[in-house]
């Protein structure tokens, strides 16, 4: 089972999605309590996770979850799902979901290659 440790200082998004006119503010919460699971992350990857711990992080059913994901994939490109095979997946967050300074922060701690 997956032990959510929240992030330390929140996490940083950008104006544009604050501000989006057309995502939904229930959405956009769940969006952002699924980006806190990549918060460690320099590549905005989630960890392995099951659909219910989604579920239990995003106190959604684990139907809302898959539905939440394949909107905010087909419609608004916030993010990638790459299932593992093995009933995990991880979740890989786009770059306009964080802010131009972020971004910076995040290319400087990547790895060169």
């Amino acid at each position: 089972m997956f032990k959510f440790l929240p992030p330390p200082r929140g996490i940083f998004v950008s104006t544009e999605l604050i501000f989006h006119d057309k995502m939904d503010d229930r959405l956009k919460a769940t969006l952002f309590r699924l980006m806190s699971t990549a918060w460690s992350s320099p590549t905005r990857t989630s960890p392995p996770l099951t659909v219910f711990d989604l579920a239990r992080l995003a106190q959604l059913s684990p139907h809302a979850v898959r539905e939440s994901l394949a909107k905010l994939h087909a419609e608004y490109a916030a993010l990638s799902v790459h299932n593992l095979g093995d009933g995990r997946l991880t979740l890989s967050f786009a770059e306009w979901l964080y802010p131009p300074t972020y971004r910076q922060m995040d290319m400087a701690a990547r790895p060169a290659g």
